[in-house]
């Protein structure tokens, strides 16, 4: 039972994928190709990314940047809570975490003001990467 719903799942996610439906690709340029004259034409210089660069190089870069944000969001979100169960970096996940994540929290750290014991770094890095993530 468990394999016919993992299925039809798969097909599902795959076909809004197929159609470019979860990257925000109007009807028409996912039918064909290109625009049907008439159609959702945004004002001029406010097209989507997939839309200038052509379908399939538009929806490459575009998972390829929701991946990459996906991974970043995860790594600093593993390093918030290794920091809550292993705050000495002894183990090799918190050290692997510590090494892949500070060259993107120390920036954020420094423009934050001190607050105590509480590191509002991975939060705010969190967010931005949060809306990266569904900007693309």
């Amino acid at each position: 039972m468990q394999d016919r719903h993992f299925d039809v799942v798969w097909a599902a996610v795959h076909e809004a994928f197929v159609r470019g439906a979860v990257l925000g690709v109007p009807a028409s340029v996912r039918r064909c190709g290109h625009p049907t004259p008439g159609t959702d034409n945004p004002t001029p210089g406010t097209k989507p990314l997939a839309d200038r660069l052509g379908p399939v190089a538009g929806a490459f870069i575009a998972n390829f940047l929701q991946f990459l944000f996906m991974a970043l969001w995860a790594l600093v979100f593993g390093r918030m809570i290794m920091s809550w169960v292993d705050p000495t970096g002894r183990n090799r996940v918190s050290s692997f975490l510590f090494q892949a994540t500070e060259p993107i929290l120390a920036p954020v750290r420094r423009m934050l003001p001190q607050s105590g014991m509480i590191d509002w770094s991975g939060f705010v890095v969190l967010l931005i990467l949060g809306f990266l993530w569904r900007a693309f």
